[in-house]
């Protein structure tokens, strides 16, 4: 079977793949010097967005469209390109981007030719793809998480042991509250063995007094911190943060999701130094 690809598809493609090179599509990369020129050859989306406005400029100026609507997109052009010098910040550039490449196969095209135009989305489809591709591989070379988790546990279950929580505690699973609903994240012994692993750490206690339950930790050069969490039925829900000396307890549905942010992070933090998969 033969395989068959468009040839919007095909030049979509080969500019996605001219993009890591050092030039923009309008203009010579080695030889910037106006602001809005090194702005546009730093950063990988306004590079595409640029190859993307050449692309679809030269679409309609081939096209059959009459030389008056040429003529018109022409002096559109220039000024849009005035537009775009004047701008020496990356949201101005990157707003003016944004409306053009699709604005110029919109107004300027015809009904009766379809143009090999790209649009913004597909720029951010094929970059989404990319990223995606890139964890993937990332990822492909690191360890599972559970056996990083097992690992940690094993490592620092003397000094879990000796911090004064009940095997029961140990065992509950923490729940975590984001974007409406409440998730299952870890036991609270997996929480533990993995900022036990936080770099620079030089203590972990247990909370359990005056209504509030969880732990706080010291790390090298910063006020210490840590989680609280409600017990209700053998599970723990994540509830407040520690701040040095205080106890804060979330209010607000954006408070918890803040919360939940920042339980990840800690998390995350670990897992990545030990080479995990996220």
């Amino acid at each position: 079977m033969k395989n068959i690809i468009s040839k919007k598809t095909f030049l979509f493609l080969s500019l996605m793949a001219c993009s890591t090179a050092s030039y923009a599509a309008s203009f010579d990369c080695s030889k910037a010097n106006a602001s809005y020129e090194k702005i546009i050859c730093s950063d990988n989306v306004l590079n595409r967005m640029d190859e993307a406005l050449s692309n679809n400029y030269l679409a309609v100026m081939n096209s059959n469209r009459s030389q008056k609507v040429k003529d018109l997109l022409k002096k559109d052009q220039i000024a849009w390109l005035n537009k775009r010098n004047a701008c020496s910040e990356y949201s101005c550039i990157r707003s003016l981007y944004e409306w053009r490449v699709d604005e110029i196969c919109e107004r300027y095209g015809s009904s009766s030719e379809k143009l090999i135009c790209i649009s913004t989305q597909d720029i951010s489809r094929q970059i989404n793809k990319e990223r995606e591709t890139s964890r993937q591989e990332v990822n492909s070379n690191r360890r599972p998480k559970n056996e990083v988790i097992q690992e940690l546990e094993n490592k620092y279950s003397s000094e879990i042991s000796r911090l004064g929580f009940s095997k029961t505690q140990l065992a509950s699973p923490i729940y975590v509250y984001f974007a409406s609903n409440y998730s299952r994240y870890s036991t609270l012994q997996e929480y533990l063995s993995l900022m036990l692993d936080m770099p620079s750490i030089k203590s972990m206690s247990k909370i359990d007094n005056g209504g509030y339950f969880g732990f706080r930790i010291k790390v090298t050069g910063k006020p210490s911190t840590g989680f609280l969490f409600h017990e209700e039925d053998g599970e723990l829900y994540l509830n407040g943060l520690v701040a040095g000396d205080d106890f804060i307890e979330v209010v607000t549905t954006d408070q918890a999701n803040q919360l939940t942010s920042t339980f990840y992070y800690y998390a995350a933090l670990v897992l990545d130094k030990n080479n995990a998969k996220l």
